[in-house]
């Protein structure tokens, strides 16, 4: 007999499954939403609808899309194992530890940090250029909260960036912010976005692992790429920022979409577990890896997507293309030289990878020299 709650899909419904219990929930068609005649945008209830779900601290009720991603093997091994033993138990709750603390800060903010979200999402400019809608997508029986937004002539041209945050980011930041960075490259190269909050952030549900952030972003790419059920993009930028570099690599190992164009990582550790240890000591690399969290951000040897890396540096040229690792700065502000992914790329000899050197501090969002650096080597690459 089943004891925990399950959902799936059934004749395009949700159908929430708990012992003899079932009900049904209307899945709203992103098709018809983006596509349609009257699009999203357009409707009269627009403003006060998305203020509405925006506010709301849960995410929407009604998923957008089901991924039906299958388990991964280990994964089953440890329900298995969970039923014999406690060890696993334990484990994960070291790992969740570690996130709250350490690798994913944002599921765990302060009264003032929450303080700050809810009024940058109660003050969205929601009659401005900028449309958005706010979306849940389903992940293993759980809902990821996140949003789609993009200006009525781009919404429909099948043209996506998708935004990886870092681990202590908001994508309702992004949306509060119309000078923000993101906003700017989209407005230049033509595209739209798809921001997200990782399993145990915000309003997304599930607890927050290293597993459960690379299964919510291979959703969300999933859900980009559906033609029939989701939004059916035809070229898609996806762009990690920090942590988010690691989770979308991590992410490409397991599926890499023929949809997706380019890669960017914007000043991203080359591991989770490598900017440990060269922030905190030699010991905190095993600890990292020990509680699960070393995802990587480096790309395989072998593959052929092109790649932007974005890295703080040290020259009096900037914002400029770098071509030595010696020209990286000591120290980003959280991520030192030795933990960059940009010192890894040049280590390795990686020439097919441009690395784009800016002035930026970690934290800090990228000047409009750096966009404008940025957006001519993605139309570059894009042609």
């Amino acid at each position: 007999m089943e004891f925990r709650k399950r959902s799936i899909l059934l004749n395009n419904k949700i159908v929430k499954k708990d012992f003899m219990t079932f009900s049904f929930i209307r899945q709203e068609n992103i098709q018809e939403i983006l596509y349609g005649n009257c699009p999203f945008y357009e409707q009269e209830n627009y403003l006060q609808k998305t203020k509405d779900d925006f506010v709301n601290d849960k995410p929407i009720f009604s998923p957008i899309y089901v991924s039906n991603k299958k388990r991964l093997r280990y994964q089953e091994a440890l329900r298995t194992a969970t039923a014999v033993t406690m060890i696993p138990v334990v484990c994960h709750a070291f790992h969740v530890m570690a996130a709250r603390n350490v690798f994913l800060p944002a599921s765990c903010p302060d009264k003032k940090r929450k303080e700050l979200i809810k009024e940058r999402k109660e003050n969205i400019q929601l009659g401005g250029e900028w449309k958005y809608k706010k979306i849940s997508v389903l992940v293993n029986g759980y809902k990821v909260d996140g949003a789609i937004f993009g200006k009525p002539e781009t919404l429909k041209n099948r043209k996506w960036l998708i935004f990886v945050a870092g681990n202590n980011s908001r994508y309702e930041s992004i949306l509060y912010n119309d000078q923000s960075p993101i906003k700017a490259v989209l407005t230049k190269i033509g595209f739209n976005a798809l921001v997200f909050s990782y399993p145990g952030v915000g309003s997304s549900e599930g607890s927050p692992t290293q597993r459960a952030m690379i299964n919510a972003y291979c959703s969300m790419l999933k859900f980009l790429t559906d033609k029939e059920k989701g939004i059916g993009a035809d070229q898609i930028i996806s762009y990690g920022y920090s942590t988010g570099g690691c989770i979308e690599n991590e992410g490409f190992s397991l599926s890499t979409p023929d949809q997706v164009k380019l890669v960017i990582k914007d000043r991203s550790p080359v591991t989770l577990a490598r900017a440990a240890k060269e922030r905190m000591g030699y010991g905190f690399e095993t600890i990292a890896k020990a509680f699960g969290w070393s995802a990587s951000s480096m790309p395989k040897e072998n593959s052929s997507l092109p790649e932007i890396v974005i890295q703080t540096a040290e020259s009096s040229t900037l914002p400029a293309l770098l071509d030595s690792s010696d020209q990286i700065a000591k120290d980003d502000g959280k991520v030192l030289r030795n933990a960059s992914l940009a010192a890894a790329i040049f280590s390795a000899n990686r020439k097919n990878i441009k690395v784009l050197g800016v002035s930026e501090k970690h934290s800090e969002d990228l000047s409009s020299n750096s966009v404008d650096l940025l957006v001519s080597n993605i139309k570059e690459i894009l042609g």
